[in-house]
């Protein structure tokens, strides 16, 4: 049995070595099948992996993507603030619905006379009052100024528009120079009123009247103080036909009331009122507060003003200026940031502006004015 199992193994070691090329095709494919198997099986790992991460980096660029859509149609209807710490006013929330008012929180609160609602931020720093415009720029220029703007068309005009005013508490007092406007009070503060547009026309043009009525009254007063000066009780008949005092103080006539405009000075008045009117009434604000800011720079010596940005999202306008007011004795230099807000319609101007006072451009009073706009909605008519 031994004997047999030996001429066995012999016979295929002669067998093997008798035919190498077998053997080394024999050897190779059973290598190769091993290989193959082992290949196929990290070959399927790397394929999974793959399909894994590419369907990962997919679903990450999509939302990126999502995201940065979903951020540049967010700013489509927002407006970037730089005063203090840069902050996003998302405008497309200020204007709501009768249907979109009943959502809104307990902490909002209906304002009549603004047809608003607004989630006033809490601070015992800020105080409120109701005011006429002439108060508040009594606050700004002092009683002795306010006195003499009431005595004129335009105080008398200004103390008409009520506002909704918040006061925060630091205040620097800048002295001007000029002897009319002495000191120039800068405090930080948010006000809030609403106009009615034909009702601000014919307001202005009750003021235009009462303008041209008191500059003839004047006139008319000059005149007569100028002759009364000279003793004069009788005029050249030249001069007296030429002269413009001579004119102011003739007798009008019968159908023509003191002051009243001849009717070219009359068309043209209505003219221009009624531009005012059919416009955007959002450009008229802008020249006011433009003109104001520049006014106020012109009246310091030394100050300076920019008009830092300016939007205008449909209906709602923005514009955010700075009045720098140079260092004096121990007072530092002074920024005076201000904000512009006009929200416009046919009928009605919601009208919002902002204050905020700094040494460094760092008020601190920014992030209770960004609280006040974040809260504030205007009702939809």
């Amino acid at each position: 049995m031994r004997r047999k199992k030996t001429e066995d193994g012999r016979n295929w070691r002669e067998w093997l070595e008798s035919r190498p090329l077998v053997v080394l095709v024999g050897v190779a494919v059973a290598v190769c099948s091993a290989t193959a198997t082992v290949a196929t099986y990290f070959f399927e790992k790397e394929k999974k992996i793959t399909e894994q991460s590419h369907a990962a980096e997919l679903q990450r660029v999509k939302t990126d993507h999502e995201g940065k859509i979903k951020e540049l149609e967010g700013r489509l209807g927002s407006i970037e603030r730089h005063v203090g710490t840069e902050t996003v006013w998302d405008v497309s929330k200020v204007l709501v619905s009768q249907s979109q008012v009943k959502a809104l929180g307990s902490d909002f609160v209906y304002f009549g006379d603004l047809q608003s609602y607004l989630a006033v931020p809490k601070s015992e720093a800020w105080t409120f009052k109701q005011m006429s415009e002439a108060d508040f720029l009594g606050m700004i220029w002092g009683p002795k100024w306010l006195k003499e703007l009431l005595e004129t068309p335009l105080g008398r005009m200004m103390s008409g528009y009520k506002i909704y005013c918040w006061r925060g508490p630091d205040v620097f007092e800048i002295e001007t120079g000029t002897p009319e406007l002495p000191v120039f009070h800068a405090f930080p503060f948010v006000f809030i009123e609403r106009v009615n547009n034909r009702k601000m026309r014919e307001d202005t043009g009750k003021f235009i009247d009462e303008q041209e009525l008191e500059a003839k009254q004047k006139a008319a007063a000059e005149a007569k103080r100028t002759l009364d000066q000279k003793g004069s009780k009788k005029a050249p008949v030249d001069t007296a036909a030429t002269s413009p005092s001579a004119s102011a103080t003739a007798s009008p006539r019968a159908d023509e009331s003191p002051g009243a405009l001849s009717p070219s000075d009359a068309e043209a008045k209505e003219a221009m009122l009624n531009l005012l009117l059919d416009s955007d009434i959002v450009g008229y604000f802008l020249n006011y507060n433009l003109s104001g800011v520049i006014e106020t720079a012109a009246i310091v010596k030394g100050a300076s003003f920019g008009v830092l940005n300016a939007e205008k999202k449909g209906n709602v306008f923005y514009i955010h200026s700075q009045v720098v007011f140079p260092a004096s004795g121990p007072r530092p230099k002074i920024y005076l940031d201000k904000e512009s807000i006009c929200i416009g319609d046919s009928e009605n101007t919601v009208i919002i502006q902002t204050c905020a006072p700094s040494i460094d451009q760092r008020p601190p009073e920014a992030p209770w004015i960004y609280s006040f706009l974040a809260g504030l909605r205007v009702v939809l008519r």
